[in-house]
C-alpha cells in the first residue's frame, strides 16, 4: 500500500498496534505527482516482482484531481506497468 509519508506512517503505526493483523500487508511511503525516491515509478520498481502480476487499486484517488493531473498519472502507471 503507498500513500503520502504522514499517512503512511499513521498506517504502519496502526498495523503494528493490531498486532500484524495482515500478515503480508506493507505500507511504504508513494507520491504520484513526484519523482525520486518516493515516486510511482521507483516505488514499483524497487517494491514490487516484475516477474508477477500487479494490481493497482486507486481507492477514490482520482476523485482529488483535475482530469488534467490525474491523466498524467494514469500515463506514468502505464508507462511503468509496461
Amino acid at each position: 500500500e503507498g500513500d503520502l509519508p504522514a499517512m503512511a506512517a499513521r498506517k504502519q503505526a496502526l498495523l503494528r498496534e493490531a498486532g500484524a493483523a495482515a500478515p503480508g500487508h506493507k505500507v511504504v511511503t508513494c507520491n504520484i505527482l513526484a519523482n525520486g525516491d518516493e515516486g510511482l515509478e521507483a516505488v514499483i520498481a524497487r517494491e514490487f516482482d516484475s516477474s508477477k502480476p500487479l494490481l493497482v487499486i486507486t481507492e477514490g484517488l482520482v476523485n482529488y484531481f483535475d482530469l488534467d493531473t490525474i491523466s498524467g498519472f494514469w500515463a506514468r502507471l502505464r508507462a511503468a506497468l509496461a
